[in-house]
């Protein structure tokens, strides 16, 4: 059984790397959100349709 100063500093460790794999997925599906809405806006732009979608 390891002792509690050896818990406290895995638990830290577990929490500043899951905030930052959540940052990293946050930022990706906020680009591929980003991209998603400029693909459409050009496909509109090509096709001269304004379907608000």
């Amino acid at each position: 059984m390891p002792d509690l100063s050896t818990i406290f500093w895995m638990g830290l460790l577990v929490l500043i790397v899951g905030a930052i794999v959540a940052f990293y997925a946050w930022a990706i599906v906020n680009r591929a959100r980003a991209l998603h809405r400029a693909m459409i806006a050009l496909r509109d732009r090509i096709d001269g349709s304004n379907d608000p979608r």
